[in-house]
């Protein structure tokens, strides 16, 4: 594994809005890891810290995400459009670690556009309506689980959290 000079983390969820053990599991990672090197952590939300080795940037929703198209579509649309966001912003960490799906793809295009490793945490092999509650009952067909499908296939290292993982975890 190469030498690690900043971290970037790519969340959902981050303080104050974590509603879950993702944003917890984050908050907490982050901070350990701001006492060994430089982290930037790009969130969903209006977050703007900026301490002397933690930097945390949030991302606001889409407005045009729900408009004209099937609701159900809408919170897909919106994690792809700040997935986007993330990965486009300068960045100069010399790794990306994407937690849970909603910003797989953020860490899958920033691994293409600043040529860096991408570590992906998943907490189950792929949200499915019955593990995500049914809040994206036709998550199975939209761009964003295509686009998470093919960020789990090119990140160079996977971490599992549930039985339900199928892929391998390794350094690639």
């Amino acid at each position: 594994m190469p030498d690690i000079s900043k971290v970037a983390l790519f969340t959902n969820e981050y303080p104050p809005n974590v509603y879950g053990g993702a944003g917890v599991h984050v908050e907490y990672l982050s901070q350990e890891l701001a006492k060994l090197v430089p982290v930037e952590v790009r969130c969903f939300g209006d977050q703007d810290v900026q301490d002397p080795n933690l930097r945390v940037k949030g991302y606001s929703p889409w407005s045009e995400a729900k408009k004209d198209t099937d609701p159900r579509f809408g919170g897909a649309l919106d994690a792809m459009d700040r997935s986007l966001a993330m990965a486009k912003d300068n960045l100069d960490a010399s790794v990306v670690h994407s937690h849970t799906w909603y910003v797989q793809f953020a860490g899958f295009i920033a691994k293409k556009l600043w040529g860096i490793p991408f570590v992906l945490t998943t907490h189950v092999g792929g949200v499915t309506p019955e593990i995500d509650g049914g809040r994206f009952p036709i998550l199975s067909i939209t761009p964003q689980n295509l686009a998470n499908k093919r960020s789990r296939q090119v990140s160079n290292y996977i971490l599992g959290g549930f039985v339900y993982l199928t892929e391998k975890v390794s350094w690639r």
